[in-house]
């Protein structure tokens, strides 16, 4: 469990034994990701973390990725925009050239499900601003860094998450 109680540690930041770890879902791509519910005692306050676990890609790019997002975040929350864009990060730690691990974000939707006449609508103000800063931010970072989708699905590695728009399994080309 030592290397659980790193993963623990990295990725969420919380001090903490990892107690148990679950695998709750096996996803049906060809590398068949798993995620994994890190049950940990963290301050005596238990909690659980959502990692997917995943074999046969090279989160080394993700990281980058993520690195150049959170450049990019610090270069547009600076500027002068009076809608400032901003790309939405998670946590990713490879492991190795094959292997590693990605934060689990949660209540999400692939953008494609997404139904906009629906929600849209049901959007505050701020969050339409939300969503649109993150949408922005998004596809400018997207295409500055050559960034697509690993499954060659129009838009599939968007998602919709707490009313923002998000990139999920990339591939810098």
């Amino acid at each position: 469990f030592h290397l659980l109680n790193l993963l623990l540690a990295l990725l969420t930041g919380a001090n903490g034994i990892v107690k148990t770890a679950t695998v709750k879902k096996i996803f049906a791509s060809k590398a068949k990701p798993f995620l994994l519910e890190l049950e940990s005692d963290g301050s005596g306050n238990p909690r659980s973390t959502l990692v997917i676990f995943k074999k046969g890609d090279d989160l080394r790019a993700d990281m980058l990725v993520q690195t150049m997002l959170y450049l990019f975040n610090a270069l547009w929350k600076n500027s002068y925009l009076s809608m400032t864009p901003f790309a939405f990060q998670y946590k990713v730690l490879p492991m190795g050239p094959d292997i590693g691990c990605v934060e689990f974000v949660t209540e999400s939707e692939s953008l494609q499900k997404f139904d906009f006449a629906t929600s849209w609508k049901s959007l505050t103000p701020e969050q339409r601003r939300i969503f649109i800063c993150s949408a922005a931010g998004g596809f400018v970072s997207g295409w500055v860094l050559g960034i697509r989708d690993r499954h060659q699905g129009l838009h599939k590695h968007f998602k919709v998450c707490c009313y923002k728009l998000l990139n999920l399994s990339l591939q810098i080309i």
